[in-house]
């Protein structure tokens, strides 16, 4: 049954928003979703939204869930560098200060530049 959902959620993040709490609690089935489109985060339990494992996990496989990031983990310099190591543009949704780090803007530039 699990695996019918998460292959679900890789065509179709969004749907995320229809499935029971339990399975919106659920690591893999989130991150399916997630990796299909980042704005399904928004439908995913708050304790995987504010669960640092979890979102650099997210971030690994979806550089654009750093703008569906709360601002806690914008501002958290390991949760930037995997989110711009996936891709260097979504660098301008980090906390500014981080948009100043010397590593976190290399990083950025480097990937983009792959």
């Amino acid at each position: 049954h699990k695996p019918h959902i998460t292959g679900a959620m890789r065509a179709n993040g969004m749907e995320l928003q229809w499935l029971p709490a339990e399975l919106r609690e659920d690591w893999e089935v989130v991150l399916a979703a997630v990796q299909s489109n980042a704005k399904a985060l928004q439908f995913a339990s708050p304790e995987l939204i504010f669960d640092r494992n979890f979102m650099l996990l997210a971030a690994q496989r979806n550089a654009a869930v750093l703008l569906e990031a709360p601002t806690e983990l914008r501002e958290d310099r390991d949760f930037v560098l995997a989110a711009v190591a996936n891709k260097g543009l979504v660098l301008e949704y980090a906390s500014p200060k981080l948009c100043m780090d010397p590593e976190v803007v290399l990083k950025a530039v480097t990937q983009n530049g792959q």
